[in-house]
């Protein structure tokens, strides 16, 4: 728990998010919408799933890139 609760918006990006939990320290962080209600938590693990599914999409679409010009 930390005194000072760092939150996201519905908005934000992976990586800013991501930057804020390991800046901080943290493994979950609460999603605030427009109006500052909570809608949702986040944790670390949704993060990095996020992340290593964007990392392969970018390399199958660079393997294709790469295929399709040889």
């Amino acid at each position: 728990m930390t005194r000072a609760v760092a939150t996201c918006a519905e908005c934000d990006s992976v990586d800013t998010i991501m930057e804020s939990m390991t800046r901080g320290r943290f493994r979950h962080m609460p999603v605030m919408d427009e109006n500052d209600r909570l809608c949702g938590l986040i944790s670390i693990g949704d993060v990095v799933k996020t992340r290593i599914a964007e990392t392969i999409y970018e390399a199958e679409t660079l393997r294709g890139y790469i295929s399709a010009s040889a």
